[in-house]
């Protein structure tokens, strides 16, 4: 599911480059070892920003 929400606010192209990044967010990991860790709240919260247009 966070995939498909984040396609949403990011292109299809990026996503998979974008999963695979280290994130300073993130503590340095990689989205996809976040999820991996079951911690996908931080990149809920960076979803729901991204579709709000709102600072984070």
């Amino acid at each position: 599911m966070v995939k498909r929400a984040s396609s949403e606010v990011i292109k299809q192209e990026s996503l998979g480059a974008l999963l695979q990044t280290p994130d300073a967010a993130l503590d340095g990991l990689k989205p996809v070892e976040v999820i991996e860790r079951g911690g996908s709240d931080c990149l809920w919260s960076m979803i729901y920003f991204l579709r709000s247009g709102l600072p984070s």
